[in-house]
């Protein structure tokens, strides 16, 4: 009886923050996303856990559905370039920017404890990049 409450509840926020996001001529996903936020800081909203495929099977097949239906295919071509670029150059910018700063991060580490050591740090000269040489190394020199 709880849940049928709860989502009675959930529906009824939804009709009536949509209705509203219209009639302010708001984007209705931002103001829903907002009065989400502000609800889950309410002490007797409590803490909702969704499974993962529940989202990916249940939720984003029906959005993504109504989205494309919504779509205009002369829209999107004329929106071709701006829509390339987003799709591809923001994943490339994010993929190079987030391993050079890993990168660097990674490499400062690596410095700073091999100072603490004595050693160089791997990577700027002077060091070995091979491990210790294995019982079976020798013989695998003569093999054909």
């Amino acid at each position: 009886m709880t849940l049928a409450i709860a989502v009675v509840a959930l529906v009824a926020t939804v009709l009536t923050v949509t209705e509203l996001a219209r009639r302010l001529d708001v984007s209705a996903p931002l103001l829903l996303t907002i009065v989400g936020v502000g609800a889950s800081f309410l002490p007797f909203v409590p803490p909702l856990v969704v499974s993962p495929e529940l989202v990916l099977v249940g939720l984003l097949p029906p959005l993504l559905y109504a989205a494309s239906v919504k779509t205009s295919l002369v829209d999107l071509g004329a929106n071709r370039r701006n829509i390339g670029m987003l799709s591809v150059g923001l994943v490339a910018f994010t993929a190079i920017g987030v391993g050079l700063a890993l990168w660097w991060l990674f490499d400062a580490a690596a410095a700073r404890h091999c100072r603490r050591r004595g050693r160089r740090a791997p990577g700027r000269g002077g060091g070995n990049g091979r491990g210790p040489p294995d019982r079976a190394a020798p013989a695998d020199r003569h093999r054909p």
